[in-house]
């Protein structure tokens, strides 16, 4: 069974897929089904998905089939994008940080001056 999976999925390799018809493509070849897994993150995927799915270049089928309990799987990765492009540099954090503690000097600095200071009205 394995030997005819592996067989199946080289006829679909040869096929030359690409993202927009690759489902197509794979309904053109017996005992091959595609699916769309949408948007995932890597770090929810398990077993050889991972590593396939972070190592392949987008549009192409993984080079290595992943087996499974259910069967025999290649990856193609339509897009990458990487979650964590917004983060602030270290320069910016450090920056911020420091600027909390001034207003924290300052606010400490002005109460200590009020409960100092003799206020006198005419």
């Amino acid at each position: 069974a394995i030997d005819a999976s592996g067989a199946a999925l080289e006829k679909l390799c040869s096929r030359m897929p690409t993202c927009s018809d690759l489902e197509s493509k794979a309904g053109q070849v017996p005992e091959v089904l595609a699916g769309d897994m949408g948007e995932i993150e890597v770090s929810s995927l398990t077993g050889g998905f991972a590593e396939a799915a972070a190592n392949n270049p987008e549009g192409q089928l993984s080079a290595t089939p992943i087996r499974t309990d259910v069967g025999v799987h290649l990856v193609m990765v339509c897009g990458k994008r990487n979650a964590g492009g917004n983060l602030p540099t270290a320069e910016q954090i450090e920056r911020r940080l420091f600027a909390q503690q001034l207003d924290l000097i300052g606010k400490r600095v002005l109460r200590d001056l009020r409960m100092q200071a003799t206020i006198e009205n005419r």
